[in-house]
């Protein structure tokens, strides 16, 4: 069952913009890079990418979890791919 996100936070899912949180952004962007395969980096990695240095791999986990709840990631096979 998918959650929708409050009604006081705005998704567009046609361009990635979140109003929910900074961070969510930032990895919605990292995603969005075609150089960039999220899934072959650690949750550290990722953090160091979008500003949140590497001590807080739950951070990243949480975020990256909300943006799978709010249908922005889909994981399958335990990779995660942009839902269109």
């Amino acid at each position: 069952m998918t959650k929708t996100p409050p009604k006081n936070k705005r998704i567009n899912k046609k361009r990635f913009v979140i109003a929910a949180h900074p961070i969510q952004q930032k990895i919605m962007d990292l995603v969005q890079d075609s150089s960039v395969d999220l899934n072959k980096m650690t949750l550290r990695k990722i953090g160091e990418e979008v500003g949140l240095g590497d001590n807080c791999p739950q951070k990243v986990k949480h975020h990256l979890l909300m943006l799978v709840r709010y249908g922005f990631l889909n994981v399958v096979n335990g990779k995660y791919q942009i839902n269109d």
